[in-house]
């Protein structure tokens, strides 16, 4: 009985760092990530600009600044301000993708 004590205690305590270190961290994670259930890890998408505003909250919370978003944003979509950023979304897996507002 104190084995499966010990370990869910260990278990809710990896749970719980996972989750406060953020998801650009985690990505990095190979080995670790397989031991824990996938379902409970991975999380829904978080979006980090919405017509062009971020939104400073989600950003904090993910240790994001507005320059990863513009560096994202000029790789992939050629978009040279933040004003032409219709939607930034955190991925699950860590990538932040970029919806260019219309032209």
């Amino acid at each position: 009985m104190d084995l499966v004590i010990r370990a869910a205690v260990l278990f809710v305590f990896l749970f719980v760092v996972l989750r406060l270190i953020g998801r650009r961290e985690m990505a990095t994670l190979e080995p670790f990530d397989i031991i824990l259930p996938r379902p409970l890890l991975q999380g829904e998408p978080l979006v980090l600009v919405q017509n062009g505003d971020p939104i400073q909250r989600n950003m904090r919370r993910e240790r994001i600044t507005v320059d990863d978003i513009m560096e994202e944003a000029r790789l992939r979509q050629g978009v040279d301000s933040l004003d032409q950023v219709r939607w930034a979304v955190l991925e699950t897996t860590g990538e932040i993708s970029i919806v260019p507002a219309s032209r």
